[in-house]
């Protein structure tokens, strides 16, 4: 702003005031935009990271199901080799009490201790094994290791109808 004063002998003594404001802009006309191309690569990180999230969800769910009757699998083992126990500790006895009474070979009798010493062992090994995998099941599910669960699944075979003709098409 400033201001001016006219005088003079044959001019009327004027005073004038002049301004002198102006706003600039300054934008180029031709170059990249980078702020909507940094929204947009925002975006596309974002449904990356969306994408991964739903994945490696998937990964976990998978990994503690596969790991549930996995050690299920396990503890019906365990069951198994239980019964197989009992039943050459019984085998045995009976070929004990035979081989008392000389109705059978000693080899016989030698043989069927070796299998029960045998399925004890097994025995022992899938006890093991289930007590690993149960300790890995508890770390994976975030469990303390001191803390009791129970592997109790509700098995069930439904048995699925399948028309021959829809099936032929």
């Amino acid at each position: 702003l400033f201001g001016r004063e006219q005088f003079g002998t044959n001019i009327i003594t004027t005073k004038d005031y002049f301004t002198n404001v102006s706003i600039s802009l300054q934008q180029p006309l031709f170059t990249f935009n980078t702020q909507s191309a940094n929204l947009e690569r925002a975006e596309i990180n974002l449904e990356n990271a969306k994408r991964h999230f739903n994945e490696s969800e998937q990964n976990l769910i998978f990994n503690v199901k596969s790991a549930f009757y996995n050690l299920y699998k396990i503890k019906e083992n365990v069951k198994i080799l239980e019964e197989k126990v009992k039943q050459n500790e019984e085998s045995y006895l009976t070929a004990k009490n035979k081989l008392i009474a000389g109705l059978i070979a000693e080899v016989e009798a030698l043989q069927l201790e070796v299998d029960l010493a045998s399925s004890k062992n097994e025995l022992l090994n899938s006890q093991r094994s289930y007590e690993e995998d149960l300790a890995n099941f508890k770390l994976l599910i975030g469990l303390e290791l001191d803390d009791k669960i129970e592997i109790i699944s509700n098995l069930q075979y439904l048995p699925i109808l399948v028309d021959e003709e829809k099936a032929i098409e």
